[in-house]
């Protein structure tokens, strides 16, 4: 799949090998385990925390209730 992506095989490799990005994604998830993320796909509407359940279609709901409050609806 990297291939097909035309992306660099052997410098992926080399990152997981040498663990070059490990600290750098350990501070995202302590950044999201600190701001209530607890899984995936999750995002923030407004500083509203929202976990995506379902497909991505179902993504516009949460976001247009968000939008309805954020104007008084």
């Amino acid at each position: 799949m990297v291939e097909k992506l035309g992306l660099d095989v052997e410098g992926l490799h080399r990152a997981f090998n040498t663990n070059e990005f490990a600290q750098r994604i350990q501070h995202d998830i302590d950044d999201g385990i600190r701001s209530g993320v607890n899984g995936t796909p999750a995002f923030f509407v407004n500083g509203q925390l929202q976990h995506l359940q379902g497909s991505f279609e179902e993504l516009a709901d949460p976001i247009g209730r968000i939008v309805a409050q954020s104007r008084g609806s």
